[in-house]
């Protein structure tokens, strides 16, 4: 079940507020740039989603590789957000609940036509 927590995100000195599930981005927020929301919050924040920064340019998604140990085999896929100003192989190493993020690359979306 998704615990949904608010993160503090910065590019290009704009502050945008997301909430994203902490079981999932609490073990690679420092990678991608997400830090947890300060209190009080900044003046001059912005609500946004994942979906309306990834249209803007602002974000990727990346697949992840997930293992059981660091030494493992992938056994498990997922999918994730990383700001399109860092970089997602920092990702690599870091551990998401119990599993180890293995590899990571940008999710694409190709069309033929």
């Amino acid at each position: 079940m998704a615990n949904l927590k608010s993160y503090l995100l910065t590019i290009d000195n704009i502050n945008y507020a997301l909430h994203l599930d902490s079981n999932t981005y609490d073990g690679i927020k420092d990678g991608i740039g997400l830090q947890d929301m300060p209190t009080p919050a900044p003046a001059n924040l912005r609500q946004s989603s994942l979906v309306e920064l990834e249209k803007n340019g602002l974000a990727h998604k990346i697949s992840l590789g997930l293992a059981t140990a660091t030494n493992a085999k992938v056994t498990k896929r997922k999918i994730v957000f990383c700001p399109s100003t860092k970089v997602f192989k920092n990702m690599i190493g870091k551990q998401i609940g119990t599993l180890y993020v293995k590899s990571a690359c940008v999710k694409t979306h190709r069309n033929y036509v």
